[in-house]
């Protein structure tokens, strides 16, 4: 879900870290290293992807914008 130097700096600093977002990847993914969970949000140009975070936990939210007038 990106660099695997960025992830190395992350996990590094695992017992600060709640969760580490990643993005621009337009894939939904969700990977777990070193007790950090890693999020990508899924968003496209026709659908979007709200990632709400509560603490150590998430829910996503797909919808589709309304189009331009």
């Amino acid at each position: 879900l990106g660099s695997e130097r960025l992830g190395h700096a992350i996990t590094a600093h695992a017992d600060r870290v709640a969760v580490a977002m990643c993005g621009h990847i337009h894939l939904a993914r969700e990977v777990e290293r070193e007790g950090v969970p890693f999020v990508s949000n899924g968003s496209s140009y026709t659908q979007k992807e709200l990632i709400i975070i509560e603490g150590r936990t998430w829910s996503r939210r797909v919808f589709t914008p309304p189009a331009s007038p």
